[in-house]
């Protein structure tokens, strides 16, 4: 019956989360039609969304972030994890690469992984990176000019939006205040928006660093869609649907090589 078979369906995508039109056709033995109509009606329901090629278990609304949290109070939060994804990220950069580090908990770490390089040029907007690349002379560090966000522990205005203009960046490491496939890599003050935004728009290759807790919410603004990143990396598996998106979409997703026993 059609409703019996419209509920194996709803199912079957359930289970899986993300699947195609193809896959469904060869598991239920419909008419393309068919399955057309049905799909159609799972969607009215508002319990799956249909997405190229196919259709995936409708997301449930983003949990929002809309507080700003102070930089002291985030970094004491997951502080392992945020080391292991910056250690991850270190893993990318080339020497005499032309770097940009972002503000965040996750990506301020990664100085310490990139001790090794001969020479890096690194641009920053981040108070912490700037005080911490004292340690490291062989690297020419630019400070981008701006007034100082207490909160954020980071340099922001005009001024620092204009300077990048001025760079060609190859790699830019990003921090985000939450992240869904539906509003992207969002932050929650507009200072640091415009500055991502420019950051992006100058970079060859972005990378997101994004711990498992920041999956499925979002905040005020959206800086980056998932397509505008290379790479998104994390300290866990963020689920079937994320892996499955980023793999159509041709991000890549890297986590943590599994403890041996």
């Amino acid at each position: 019956m059609k409703s019996e078979r419209i509920q194996q369906i709803e199912q079957y995508i359930f289970s899986h989360e993300i699947v195609t039109m193809q896959e469904l056709l060869d598991t239920f033995g419909i008419s393309m039609n068919t399955l057309r109509r049905d799909l159609n009606e799972l969607s009215a329901r508002g319990s799956i969304e249909k997405v190229y090629g196919g259709a995936r278990r409708k997301e449930a609304e983003p949990q929002r972030v809309d507080q700003l949290v102070s930089y002291s109070e985030r970094n004491v939060r997951n502080p392992e994890q945020k080391d292991l994804i910056a250690g991850l990220a270190a893993s990318f950069v080339e020497e005499d690469d032309t770097i940009f580090i972002d503000t965040g908990t996750s990506t301020v770490p990664m100085l310490r992984h990139l001790k090794s390089f001969q020479h890096l040029t690194i641009i920053t907007n981040s108070i912490y990176v700037l005080h911490s690349a004292l340690e490291y002379p062989q690297f020419t560090i630019i400070g981008l000019p701006g007034r100082m966000k207490h909160k954020t522990a980071s340099l922001v205005g005009e001024q620092c939006v204009e300077m990048l203009e001025r760079y060609n960046i190859s790699r830019a490491f990003m921090a985000c205040t939450a992240f869904s496939l539906d509003t992207g890599a969002t932050n929650t003050t507009i200072e640091e928006f415009d500055i991502k935004k420019k950051v992006l728009e100058r970079s060859r290759e972005n990378y997101l660093l994004v711990d498992a807790s920041k999956f499925g919410k979002t905040s005020l603004l959206t800086f980056g869609r998932p397509e505008d990143f290379n790479c998104i990396l994390t300290d866990s598996d963020p689920g079937e649907e994320y892996v499955q998106y980023f793999r159509r979409k041709g991000i890549r997703l890297v986590l943590p090589e599994p403890a041996l026993d």
